[in-house]
């Protein structure tokens, strides 16, 4: 009232405020998220890569992607390095290599749940081939030989999402638009993985995420110019690496 306001505004002010306190300050209430921000500090700070890693698969499932960047530079800060998508480290969700995270296949623009059906494809196709191997690389060789047979059919067609595989036919829809692009997307993709490391992460940032150079800044840790002259270098090397008729406006 010293303040100019009437006894009655005062009085409906405080009854509104102790109607909201029955929830808003309730103990219970209160003590859930007093454990639940305990909990939340204690794995990150002693588990920090497993932490992020939990919660790029959260953004990932529910697909709120915006938050990745900002995981990924919270990653580079803490001294954690994130892997770029590897065909032979990669999984579905984003995983840890001991203090490393490595980035989820399902992560990747355009690809998504698919990489779940994908690897699970393959999977099949090695359980029920029962081959023999003669040596590691040789399967691994198999291995990769299958999973780009199978990308590269469910890349073909948006139906494909709703039928069985097939076994791929060498010769079969050779000719399909479709099918030319995936092959052609693979060979880029083939080719960005042979650049230095610092090129092809710029790259695959800017182009397959759709990161802007600000923010590839600041989840790598360096200067939007250094940025800018990765991305410049790196494609001149794709080109150099990609040269030929089909590959001129790459």
């Amino acid at each position: 009232m010293n303040n100019g306001i009437s006894a009655e505004i005062a009085n409906l002010l405080f009854d509104q405020m102790m109607e909201f306190a029955k929830y808003a300050f309730n103990k219970s209430h209160a003590a859930v998220y007093a454990l639940n921000a305990y909990i939340t500090a204690y794995l990150k700070y002693y588990y920090p890569a497993e932490f992020l890693c939990a919660a790029m698969n959260w953004a990932e499932k529910t697909q709120k992607k915006d938050p990745i960047p900002g995981l990924m530079a919270e990653a580079k800060a803490m001294g954690i390095e994130v892997c770029a998508p590897d065909l032979n480290m990669s999984e579905a969700k984003f995983t840890t290599d001991g203090q490393k995270i490595v980035f989820g296949l399902s992560a990747v623009k355009s690809v998504g749940a698919s990489a779940d059906d994908i690897l699970q494809e393959v999977f099949l196709r090695y359980i029920r081939a029962d081959k023999t191997y003669n040596d590691e690389e040789h399967r691994k060789a198999w291995l990769i030989r299958i999973t780009v047979n199978c990308t590269r059919s469910f890349a073909a067609s948006a139906w494909n999402r709703h039928r069985d595989y097939e076994e791929p036919d060498e010769n079969e829809g050779r000719e399909d638009p479709a099918l030319k692009a995936a092959e052609t997307k693979s060979d880029v993709m083939n080719a960005l993985l042979e650049l230095p490391e610092k090129y092809r992460t710029a790259i695959y940032l800017f182009y397959y995420e759709d990161m802007s150079v600000a923010q590839i800044a600041g989840s790598l840790g360096t200067t939007e110019t250094n940025v800018k002259t990765r991305l410049s270098r790196g494609r001149d090397m794709l080109k150099e690496k990609l040269k030929g008729a089909e590959f001129d406006d790459v």
